[in-house]
């Protein structure tokens, strides 16, 4: 059979692939020339844009997906230029300036690829792009730092245990950094999996298990190694809600939900009975995001508007954005509510629940739950970490996309089709919507 190549997903695959790794190896510092690379993603947003441009229109069955998105979009423009004024010091201003305009980037970047991905239906070629660049990712820190592997198991023990963490970065500025990089290739690799598992190819089927195999135990090695207790967590949750409800085919009705909800808050219960949640809140300084910054923000900000939309780093202790000492704002609905205030946090929960609603209330095919699995699995992450929807971090990019297209017409429509739509084309042979090397 004679198979042609779609030119422009062709283009769009170099300009994605070329555009996330530079994103993703901007993350390990020992690279510097990804640096003067990341501003490629400009030309790419502009690019994809054109893309779709050509010969697409917004299909029904995405009007919830953009709701979502525009909401995020309403929020950044309205903080960073209709209620940004703030009382603390100038710095302040420049930071929101500049985290306006890297927001409003960061959601056009994923628009375009929603759009392109949602409205072409090759979100099979959008996940096998983007796992093998964040598995490739991983392989060049590992590479790079191979001294900072240590025993996994004993990284585990210590992550809960240990009075002071011993954490491995792997060159990552932070290891923080590191956790949410490895959280994506998990992520990534259930949807790979699911994507691929009924391939008639026994070839691509032998690729995808060599490709799951090794770059999952890399990525999970590298997490423990890490001892990063909200990324730990997280990966547990996304791995024990699929490993139920796909692995072992429990229905995910609403008897089931219940139980579950019961049997989560008989776990929490236990715990915090037993003092390990307190052991844990106590060890991580996550008690600091609020009793030292919630003083600054009774002072200078506004329970409506919060102090000003600056990056959450602003809120670290040496930079005085606010004319006075913070402390470093780890956990993201906290710091929506300081920067934003309640306004800011109707905004950012209507996004948030538009999705939570929409996956709960579509058919419950595997591809479905794994979208449910890492939406579940992400909200208890940000409570941990700044690192929903925003910029800051380059998995945000790929995860908020995938959101988008699980609420959009198609994703959950036949799980063996994969929710890819082909076109028919007046030709003499048959052409595929996956790209074919």
């Amino acid at each position: 059979m004679k198979v042609a190549v779609n030119k422009k997903h062709l283009i769009f695959s170099i300009a994605y692939f070329f555009t996330m790794l530079t994103l993703l190896l901007n993350q390990i510092e020992a690279l510097p020339f990804a640096i003067v690379f990341r501003k490629t993603k400009y030309a790419y947003v502009a690019l994809v844009l054109v893309l779709w441009m050509t010969g697409n229109r917004i299909r029904r069955g995405s009007w919830l997906a953009i709701c979502s998105w525009s909401l995020f979009f309403i929020h950044a423009v309205f903080f960073g230029y209709v209620f940004n004024t703030t009382e603390g010091a100038h710095i302040a201003a420049e930071n929101i300036s500049v985290n306006v305009t890297q927001m409003i980037w960061y959601l056009l970047m994923v628009l375009a690829t929603y759009l392109y991905v949602s409205q072409n239906g090759i979100f099979k070629l959008f996940i096998t792009l983007s796992f093998y660049v964040t598995g490739l990712q991983l392989l060049i820190a590992a590479a790079l730092h191979r001294q900072d592997f240590v025993n996994p198991v004993w990284g585990l023990i210590q992550s809960f245990t240990a009075d002071i963490r011993y954490k491995t970065q792997f060159g990552f500025i932070h290891a923080g950094y590191l956790s949410n990089a490895t959280y994506l290739v998990v992520v990534l690799s259930l949807f790979f999996f699911e994507l691929y598992r009924h391939d008639p190819d026994k070839r691509i089927r032998s690729i995808m298990w060599i490709s799951l195999i090794f770059l999952d135990v890399l990525a999970l090695e590298m997490l423990m190694c890490a001892a990063e207790r909200a990324g730990i967590i997280s990966t547990v949750i996304l791995l024990f809600i699929y490993f139920i409800f796909v692995f072992l085919r429990i229905r995910l009705e609403a008897r089931t939900t219940i139980l579950l909800i019961m049997a989560g808050v008989f776990f929490v219960f236990v715990m915090a009975s037993a003092g390990v949640f307190t052991h844990i809140w106590d060890k991580s300084n996550r008690a600091l995001n609020i009793t030292v910054n919630y003083p600054i923000f009774l002072k200078l900000g506004n329970i409506w508007t919060g102090m000003g939309f600056v990056d959450s780093s602003g809120f670290h202790e040496d930079i005085l954005a606010f004319g006075d000492r913070t402390s470093s704002l780890d956990m993201y609905y906290v710091y929506i509510f300081f920067t934003t205030g309640i306004i800011g946090c109707i905004l950012i929960g209507l996004g948030l629940m538009t999705i939570l609603v929409k996956l709960f209330s579509l058919k419950k095919t595997d591809l479905n739950i794994t979208a449910i699995a890492l939406y579940v699995s992400w909200l208890f992450f940000a409570f941990w970490q700044c690192n929903m929807v925003t910029y800051r971090y380059p998995s945000p990019t790929i995860l908020y996309t995938i959101l988008l297209c699980a609420v959009s017409r198609g994703f959950c429509k036949d799980e063996n089709t994969l929710g890819m739509v082909k076109e028919k084309v007046k030709t003499d042979y048959p052409v595929e919507d996956i790209l074919v090397v």
